[in-house]
Parts: C-alpha cells; structure tokens; sequence
C-alpha cells in the first residue's frame, strides 16, 4: 500500500512542461511516450536478461553500438529528454512486463537542467523518490537493480553559466547512498571514471559536453556488464565494444560531423543553441564559466615507491609480548610535477612517529626538494604494531623516502572507488542490560566506502596504490603478538598482485567509532577475562585491561579464540584487498599532467575537561570547560583529488559531511596523521553522537558543538585556497 501511495504521489507532482536534451519524441497526449517502445515489446520473443531504462544517454548508447544490445540479450529502454517522472509511468509497460532479469536505471539529468533552468520544480528530493518508486517497483517483480549514476556535465549547453558538476555530483552522492543502505540494489558509477577536472565528459569524449562518443560509451559498456556479472553472479564474458573499434568509430564520426558542420565541441554547441533560442523564450546562454585557476601550473607527473621493515628484534620485545605474528612497515609514495614534489609516508602503526616526522620534513625539505607541509604521514592505526626505537627508526624511514624519490619516473595516476562492508558503529545502547557498551550497531552509519589512487607508470609498470577505508585495526589486540593486523594483511596481498617493486598503503579513514563487523572472538575472550577476574574478586566488567592481559592462555577455549582472531586478519585482508584490487582493474581515467598543490593548518576548539572519569562506559559524564584544543590538518591536492589529513580519531559522520561539501568527488579524508606539534583532544565525535555513553565520547576532550565544523570547514578552506 505504501508503495503504491508513493507511485500515486510522484504522479500527482508531474509537470507537463519537458526541455529535452534530445529531440521530443512524443506530443502532449502521450506524455510518457508509451508509444515509443511499444511495437518493440510486444515483438520480443524472449525475456532480456537486462533492460536498460533511461534518457537520451542510454537512446542514443543503442545507436552507436547496437551490437552490446542485441548480442547481449539486452533491450536498450531509453527515450531522450525524459525526467525520472517519465520513466516512471511507463516503467511497468518497458521493464517490469518484459520479465528481465535486472534493470539498470540511468536517470535525472533532465530534471537538473530543467530545474536549473526555472523550467520545472524538481529539487533533489523529488528526482530521488522518483528514483526511488522505480527500484521499489523492480524489487516487487523480483528484479535486481543496478542504479547507475548520472554520467558527468560540467554545463548544460542550454545554461552554460550554471555549475551543473557540481550538482550532479551531489545527486550521484544521494543515489549512491541511496543504494548502499538497501540489500537488493548495486550502485554503477560512471561519474567517478568518467568524469575530468572540472567534473564534466572529457572533450575527447563528447560533441556536447552531454553526450558520451562512442569511445566513452565502450568504458561504460565495461562498467556496466562488470556490476552486471558481480549481481547476475553470471560467469561467461559479455560483448563490448573492442577499444581499437571504438576508436575507428570516433574518428569516423568526427570525419562526418566536421564535413556536414555539425557542432565538435561543447562550445560549438552553445553557439548553435544560442543561434537556435536568440529572442525565443528560452534564456541567451551566457558565455561558459571559466574553470578555477588552479595556483601551480600543470605539468608531467612522476611518482616512486618504496617500503622499509621496521620490526623490532624478539629480543627487544617487552616481557608481555607473545612473540611477533607479522610484521611491521613504512611504506612511502613520493610524486611530483617538476615544480613541486609531496608524499604519503603511511606508519603500520597506531599514528604516525612525530619525531621522525620532524626529522623527515626538515631533512626532505633541504635534501630532496619536498617543501615542509608536502607530506601527510599516518599510521594504519594497528592496536598491535611495534617498532624499532630511536634513531634507528629514523634512519629506516629517512632511508625509504630517499629511495622512493629516487625511484620517481613518469607516470600517470587515476582515482576509484569501491564498498566493503567489513566495518559497523561500535557504539550501541543495549536494551536487554540496560546500557552503553561496544558492539555492533548494524543500523547506525558507516560509510563504506573504499577510495583508492594508483600509481602507474607511462610504461605501464605498477608503482603504487593509496587506499582509504574507515575501519579500526583492532581484531588481534588481545593476541599481544606483533602485528599490522588487517591493514598489513590488506597491504601485503595488494603488493603481492602486482610484484615485488609495487606500495600498497592503507589510510586509515574516520573510523572513531567503527568496528570489523566480525568481531565475536574479542567479546567472547572479554567475557572470560571478566569471569576469571570475578573469581579473584575484582570486577573488570567497566575497565578493561590493555591487550590481552590476565587471560589464561592454557585454556582451549582461550587459545582457540586467539587463533580465530590471527585467522581472521588474513580474511579481512584478502576481502578489502580484492575490492583495491577490482576498483584498479576497473579504473579508465588517468591523468599524466597534474597539478600539486600542499597545505598544513592549526585550528583551535575549545576544551572540556572530564571529572568523573575511570571508567569505559555507561555513565553520565561530568565536565568543566578545559584548556582550548588544536586539531592538525593537512592537504595534499593531487589535481582534482583532495586528500585531508586529521590528526584525531574522527567519528565517521564528519568524514561523509566533508565530501559531501567538498566541491571535488573524489575527497578523502585520511587520520590519525601526524599533526606537527598540535595538541590533539583523542577522540572526536561528531555533534550528534555526543549523547552516547562509551569510552570515546567520555573521554574526548573536545567540547560539543565546535570540532566538526572546525575540521570540515577548515579543510573546505584549504581546498578552496589550493584551487583559486
């Protein structure tokens, strides 16, 4: 019922003015254009495997290779100048009464550009809930649902004075969020591989800054029938477009649009549209907006890598220790644009060495040309880690920065993402004991997002990958062995794809209050250490003690439940690990040209400080106002991705408010960095979640209401100040 009041609802809100991207295919009688397709279905003599629904983008996919259609067994559904609403009403006659075995549904382009154009109301919401009936309704049939996003355009030609990128890119947000919090559907991004600097289809790749060419039609073909296989779980190999054909196709095409004049640029387009609408209804079209001046020049990229092993000696462990599981590294990413150069040197560590830090940006400034500020060190945040001491730890580290600039060659760099959903809130209010705890809260928010940047050669050679994904390396904490824990694994099996030479560095995302989902054995091995210590009278129940301390490791249960855990950082690693692996294989954009813009920042909060503490969780906190807080930030600006350091334990939400406000898609937001001397207030929750009563909000001494829009304003700031 509530379904059908939601179809009736988005019906009700139709508007029947329709400004098409393409040619109108239908008079006002037939609204929906139900006559477009309807000879088509009715001669169909089997059901298609899937049925792609859309506008002009997917119309026009047909016409440039037919052949990913028909040998596919897919039936192309699109109709150009068509809203989501439109594809709405004639949903059930094109998609649901075929009986495919999946749809994926490409819609909101047009509803942008005519609400941008004062045209038709269609905020955000509307386009979304329209989006929204149309998979309820293929979920009721038993489709799956691939929700594709809406494909890159910097400007519509209609408006070319309108920012459209931007807009879209928040659409694209809202449906990608929209996707991830339901079981039955899969999210296909186009926007991410597609899309250029200034967030529109690279002009090798459209005539109109609208439309792909067939070229960028045969890389969403290999986006497409991959999310396809992965839902289908079909094992033989899709037809695409061969690449060298592709290209063939699009030279012909421009050979035939410059000899019939036909517009080859988005610009020839507006002036085409502006002849077409001069003294009309529609608008003048202004002169396109001009990119922002980005404040370095653009020039070739190089990058090298290296690592180095810094594991302690057996003999150097403390007395605690149980011996050393796997070991520990620093991995270094260097890269320049013959004007600057920066680095991501990543700790497999709980943070970043501060006094190798300091060591390493005086030394790197005077001796290899990276400017103090052009490096963001982090650690992977391993609860188990351990490393050589002092001066000998410098001397490592210092040791592979050198070598990885010294192993710079020309290269290019792409950027993509995945999901894992290894990660859940671990804060939770648990009715049955009447209490905060930690544990998993499968409804409270958890971005899954896996970010990746790599590195490659212009000889096509592997260099290195960075990849960000918010979740704490704590699973062999009690194991008190050494270990890099499920980052190390991760790192390890990426690098072990690719060859000896290749980096692999976790970033450790906001993962403040976010758990690995399995995570039985460590509750598990808690309730032992409680039992066993109430039997020598003490209660631990509120305060546990560090690592595994206390436990009785001659028991089976014991020793089965540390070996479970050892197990299981090698499956976390391995899972993640494929998922970096699959977002480079599936990358189709580089850029060999960049800009490098750095930035380092001090913002100040003020404190609190806490005067009931002791325990872990489950009680009101009392506070005074404290000593103010400085929170290090950092930036690296590697063209059109803005990689944002914080040196805190960030509460995932304010990790998604920052890329959601950022005017760059592919932002990241990397912590527990380095942050050159700021004196850091643990913890930091965002504003809402300052009523939960765990250890992390207790023990933060941040004051509510004034960390979160420090950080992510005073990052937007940054950015802003990289780019103008």
């Amino acid at each position: 019922m509530m379904k059908k009041l939601f179809l009736i609802l988005s019906l009700a809100a139709l508007s029947i003015i329709s400004f098409a991207q393409g040619p109108r295919q239908a008079g006002p009688s037939d609204w929906g254009n139900f006559k477009r397709y309807e000879q088509a279905n009715a001669e169909l003599t089997q059901a298609p495997l899937v049925v792609l629904m859309g506008d002009s983008i997917t119309d026009y996919w047909y016409n440039d290779d037919p052949d990913f259609f028909t040998k596919n067994n897919f039936a192309g559904r699109g109709i150009a100048g068509q809203t989501a609403s439109q594809m709405l009403v004639r949903f059930k006659q094109d998609v649901i009464n075929l009986h495919p075995k999946a749809v994926a549904i490409m819609a909101g382009t047009n509803d942008i550009c005519q609400h941008m154009m004062g045209q038709a109301y269609y905020p955000d919401q509307t386009i979304l809930d329209n989006i929204k009936a149309m998979c309820e309704l293929a979920e009721d049939a038993g489709i799956k649902v691939l929700l594709c996003s809406i494909t890159p355009c910097a400007h519509y030609m209609a408006i070319p004075e309108q920012d459209a990128g931007s807009r879209i890119v928040e659409m694209n947000r809202k449906l990608k969020d929209y996707a991830d919090s339901e079981k039955n559907i899969t999210y296909v991004d186009y926007h991410t591989p597609l899309a250029d600097a200034q967030l529109g289809l690279p002009a090798h790749g459209t005539y109109d800054g609208i439309h792909p060419a067939v070229n960028l039609y045969d890389d969403m073909e290999r986006i497409l029938t991959a999310s396809i296989k992965k839902v289908l779980k079909v094992k033989t190999d899709f037809y695409t477009l061969p690449a060298d054909e592709a290209q063939a196709r699009k030279l012909k095409s421009d050979e035939q649009r410059r000899a019939s004049g036909q517009p080859m640029t988005f610009e020839d387009m507006v002036e085409r549209v502006k002849a077409m609408f001069q003294g009309g209804g529609m608008r003048t079209p202004a002169a396109p907006a001009p990119a922002p001046v980005q404040a370095n020049p653009r020039s070739q990229l190089y990058a090298g890598a290296a690592k180095v092993d810094i594991t302690p000696d057996v003999k150097d462990l403390p007395a605690s220790s149980q011996g050393i599981l796997d070991h520990c590294f620093v991995r270094v990413i260097a890269f320049g644009n013959g004007t600057t150069k920066a680095a991501f040197v990543t700790f497999d560590a709980g943070n970043a060495n501060a006094q190798v830090a300091q060591y390493v940006d005086e030394h790197a400034a005077a001796e290899l040309g990276i400017p103090e500020g052009n490096i963001i060190y982090n650690g992977t945040h391993t609860h188990s880690g351990s490393a050589v001491r002092g001066e000998e730890l410098t001397n490592r580290v210092w040791g592979a920065v050198k070598q990885a600039v010294a192993n710079m060659v020309p290269a290019k760099v792409g950027y993509g993402e995945g999901v894992c959903y290894l990660n859940v809130k671990r804060d939770l209010f648990d009715p049955e004991r009447g209490t905060w705890w930690e544990g998993p809260d499968y409804d409270g928010k958890s971005d899954k997002t896996v970010a990746v940047i790599y590195f490659e050669g212009l000889d096509g050679k592997p260099i290195a990958t960075y990849f960000n994904y918010a979740m704490h390396a704590v699973i062999t904490g009690n194991t008190d062995k050494v270990s890099a824990d499920f980052p190390g694994e991760a790192e390890t099996y990426i690098e072990s794809r690719y060859g000896p030479d290749f980096v692999a560095s976790f970033a450790s995302g906001a993962a403040g209050d976010q758990n690995p989902i399995y995570f039985q054995q460590t509750f598990d091995l808690r309730d032992i250490r409680i039992a066993d210590y109430a039997a020598r009278g003490e209660d631990i129940s509120n305060s546990m003690p560090p690592g595994g301390q206390g436990l009785d490791r001659t028991k089976p249960e014991v020793q089965r439940l540390l070996g479970e855990q050892e197990r299981m950082i090698q499956s976390y690693g391995q899972i993640l690990g494929e998922e970096v692996k699959y977002v480079i294989m599936m990358m189709r954009r580089f850029e060999t040209d960049v800009t490098l813009k750095c930035a380092r920042k001090v913002v100040t909060v003020p404190g609190r400080r806490q005067l009931n503490g002791g325990s872990r969780a489950g009680y009101a906190g009392q506070y005074e106002d404290g000593p103010d807080v400085q929170i290090g930030l950092s930036l690296i600006m590697l063209d059109d991705i803005p990689v944002c350091g914080v040196a805190s334990e960030v509460y995932n939400p304010i990790a998604v408010e920052l890329k959601q406000k950022s005017p760059y898609a592919r932002t990241m937001m990397t912590t527990v960095t380095y942050g050159f001397g700021a004196r850091g207030g643990g913890y930091m929750p965002d504003d809402e979640s300052y009523g939960a009563e765990v250890f992390e909000v207790l023990g933060s001494r941040y004051k509510q209401g004034y960390a979160q829009s420090a950080v992510v304003n005073g990052l937007l700031d940054m950015i802003h100040d990289a780019t103008h």
